[in-house]
């Protein structure tokens, strides 16, 4: 066999080795953005990141929590803070944590004038753990603020 027909031969199993890694690749971001698709429909707090690492040949996905860490719109009304954080602890106690638990951030996640809601994350002690739950504030057509707590959700990262 002539050089030539070698090298070419080489170079097409190099090239073929390439593909497979990008096909592979485009799998896994795929299952990444189907994975966010169903955490997004069902509320979570969580989405996935494709990382560069890796484990046994396929990429990793490391779960974080969304929105960017911020003041609560509820830390300038004491009564509406406490709502809150007594919605949360009611959730908390059922599963181990305590009643009045500790706020250790707070993520500001969308704003929306009409209706007018705040969506924020907040991520309480429970134990070592920060415990993630979502937060919806709304202007009630009464007066005051509405609330929409959903958790906990897990552990957050």
């Amino acid at each position: 066999m002539r050089l030539s027909k070698v090298v070419s031969i080489a170079m097409l199993v190099a090239n073929l080795a390439a593909c497979s890694d990008t096909l592979d690749r485009v799998h896994e971001e795929n299952g990444t953005a189907q994975g966010n698709r169903k955490l997004e429909l069902e509320g979570s707090p969580f989405r996935l990141a494709l990382t560069d690492e890796q484990h046994q040949g396929y990429g990793v996905a490391k779960r974080y929590v969304i929105g960017n860490p911020c003041t609560s719109a509820a830390a300038t009304d004491a009564r509406l803070k406490s709502d809150v954080i007594k919605n949360i602890g009611s959730a908390e106690v059922q599963f181990g944590g305590v009643a009045a638990p500790e706020v250790v951030e707070t993520r500001c996640v969308s704003i929306t004038q009409t209706p007018q809601q705040i969506n924020e994350v907040w991520l309480v002690l429970r134990g070592s753990d920060k415990i993630a739950y979502t937060v919806a504030m709304k202007a009630s057509s009464k007066g005051g603020t509405d609330l929409e707590i959903h958790g906990p959700w897990g552990r957050a990262h």
